[in-house]
């Protein structure tokens, strides 16, 4: 019984020895990312440039609202006709 002890103790003491040596503050790996665009519109044929202005992006994903998409920094659209796209 005093052998099982023992082994306890020295089980509690690795096992808090581990817990303290292993905790370190984590710190954020991911940039603070800020999305954000313009667009200038060619009416005449319905070609909308989007300009990427985004900060510590390093990958896109754009949803025109119209089943489209891309995954380019700077796309160009071209809608079928006016109208609202969400």
């Amino acid at each position: 019984m005093k052998l099982l002890l023992n082994k306890a103790k020295v089980i509690a003491v690795f096992v808090l020895a581990i817990a303290y040596l292993g905790c370190e503050e984590v710190t954020n790996i991911f940039p603070d990312v800020t999305s954000a665009f313009t667009y200038t519109i060619n009416e005449e044929t319905g070609t909308v440039t989007f300009i990427n202005v985004s900060e510590e992006a390093t990958r896109y994903l754009w949803d025109f609202g119209d089943g489209d998409s891309s995954v380019e920094i700077n796309p160009v659209k071209i809608y079928a006709g006016s109208g609202t796209y969400t």
